[in-house]
């Protein structure tokens, strides 16, 4: 399954939780990690970026050929969205149009109330966290003791 990531869930993993080993464990439950060419220039802007980029074309794949037609429309549609919410959700419906696996993840409540407009397949980190957990990447202790450690940091989710 194809994983659509935010820039959220990479910062949640880098910085918050201290642990993007969980996330390249992922492929071993045959999960591809993939981001919109959008979440890659906001992380480039961020403090995760040092972290992030040496995994860019080895664990975590661009996802850069998607209709910007429908990019620029759901933009202007939604402006309260970011640049990699919107691209999240470009690529959630192309995806969905190929009939290929995928699940959007989005922390953003307004990010995720769009992508529900389009009827795609969503959740958050904490959704993800528990795929992580229902795969045996990570046992039920581990799973508590991340989502505490999610709860008491500045992270919204």
């Amino acid at each position: 399954m194809d994983l659509i990531l935010d820039t959220s869930v990479l910062i949640a993993f880098f910085e918050e939780l201290k642990r993007p080993d969980i996330l390249f464990s992922l492929p071993k439950a045959k999960f591809s990690l993939n981001i919109p060419d959008t979440v890659f220039l906001e992380i480039e802007k961020g403090r995760s970026f040092e972290k992030v980029n040496p995994h860019i074309g080895s664990e975590i794949s661009i996802l850069d050929k998607y209709d910007k037609n429908l990019f620029e429309e759901i933009k202007n549609r939604y402006p309260f969205l970011g640049k990699g919410e919107v691209g999240v959700i470009v690529n959630g419906v192309e995806f969905g149009n190929k009939k290929t696996e995928y699940l959007c993840i989005i922390d953003d409540k307004q990010g995720r109330r769009v992508a529900g407009t389009f009827s795609l397949k969503i959740c958050g980190t904490l959704g993800l966290l528990r795929i992580t957990n229902e795969s045996g990447i990570i046992k039920d202790e581990e799973f508590k003791l991340l989502i505490k450690t999610l709860s008491q940091s500045n992270f919204r989710y």
